[in-house]
């Protein structure tokens, strides 16, 4: 009986922690997907400054978000 609970314990820590690094991971991609979003788009045919800004999020999302604890 107690091997059975302790299945069913391991079972579920093992969902949660999926769960979690799930989520984690789909914000990386997520975050690298952003900076190709953002080159793919009309930005040429905007006015300079509006350029600088686009290219200053490409360079700041060349580094991916990412969940930290602790």
């Amino acid at each position: 009986m107690q091997m059975m609970w302790m299945a069913i314990y391991l079972t579920c820590m093992l969902i949660e922690v999926f769960i979690l690094c799930w989520f984690g991971d789909e914000l990386i991609w997520k975050s690298i997907d952003l900076s190709r979003a953002a080159f793919e788009g009309p930005w040429i045919n905007t006015d300079p400054k509006t350029m600088k800004y686009i290219v200053v999020f490409m360079e700041r999302c060349k580094q991916p978000m990412r969940v930290t604890a602790g």
